[in-house]
């Protein structure tokens, strides 16, 4: 019996070797989809830059044509009002408005800018993140890989001691 026994060690030994390779296969391929998926994020994100940056353009050639576009209702008022267009008062009104107009397509570039930057820190996030995970990954894989070493090699050593003394040398 101790023969039986002392193979069905070696069996198991044998066993777990494969179920170790097996589960490192497994580490690697999971670590590798989520390496993956996490640089699809970081894809998206700069697709979500490009439009944040294409959004503020508009955003600004639409300002800039409201500020005309008062700068014109004022002058048409005044002018409906009798009110001499060269006239101080005008000019002042009109800078003035030109003034916040620059005010707010500044506010917009600065909020732009400021939404990019956290945009591309995410990016770069997700873009570590993927690197870490097939890093981990691949320490996983070699931690399963010596731990089953490890448990299929004291098997077998088990198992050949079954056999008759084991691999002492007399």
């Amino acid at each position: 019996m101790g023969a039986a026994a002392g193979a069905g060690q070696i069996g198991i030994g044998g066993l777990q070797l494969l179920e170790a390779n097996n589960q490192a296969k497994s580490f690697k391929r999971q670590a590798e989809f989520n390496a993956r998926q996490a640089e699809f994020n970081a894809e998206l994100t700069g697709m979500q830059i490009k439009e944040v940056e294409k959004l503020s353009k508009k955003n600004i050639v639409l300002r800039d044509a409201q500020t005309g576009q008062v700068i014109g209702d004022q002058r048409s008022s005044f002018a409906g009002q009798g009110v001499a267009l060269d006239s101080e008062v005008v000019g002042l009104l009109e800078d003035e408005e030109r003034r916040i107009g620059i005010d707010d397509v500044q506010a917009i570039k600065n909020n732009t800018w400021r939404e990019a930057m956290g945009l591309e820190i995410h990016q770069k996030d997700q873009e570590h993140g993927a690197q870490v995970t097939r890093l981990e990954g691949r320490e996983n894989a070699r931690q399963a890989l010596v731990t089953g070493g490890l448990n299929a090699a004291s098997s077998v050593m088990s198992g050949a001691s079954k056999f008759g003394g084991g691999f002492s040398s007399s």
